[in-house]
């Protein structure tokens, strides 16, 4: 059904589509510094939100060479944390641009569905931030 090239970055179906394969990037090289500015997360929070949502995270079939959690959070994050384009994105983590697009999105959706009523957390008395917004802003900490 598929045949490789001799480069073996590129496979052939018996469509006659070809497929190329990039390096995938391991970020284990970074320093922590790094880490954090193309993240925004140091190590420690990025390992306990990956501890929290790689369950959910998981690849559902073993096809395309599958990413893992962590380059799924990786590329998810970098997209989220500096607001680039996606295949500036997609050229240095070596995917394609939907996959980019697959990992933010379902990223995003763990998220939403994990952590979401751990993280927000609504006024118990909403007729207070109704009636004195500004006295409410005060209470929690912020400003309107």
């Amino acid at each position: 059904m598929w045949s490789s090239s001799s480069d073996s970055d590129e496979a052939e179906n018996v469509f006659g589509e070809v497929y190329r394969f990039r390096e995938r990037v391991d970020f284990g090289f970074l320093s922590d510094d790094e880490f954090s500015e193309r993240f925004r997360l140091n190590r420690i929070q990025f390992q306990d939100l990956l501890r929290d949502l790689s369950p959910a995270l998981q690849n559902r079939s073993n096809r395309w060479y599958g990413l893992q959690p962590t380059q799924k959070m990786c590329i998810a994050l970098h997209w989220l944390g500096n607001g680039g384009q996606y295949h500036g994105v997609c050229d240095m983590h070596g995917v394609s641009k939907m996959t980019v697009c697959r990992c933010v999105h379902d990223f995003v959706n763990t998220v939403n569905e994990i952590k979401f009523n751990e993280v927000v957390s609504w006024p118990a008395n909403t007729l207070d931030v109704i009636q004195d917004p500004k006295k409410m802003a005060k209470k929690m900490g912020g400003s309107i």
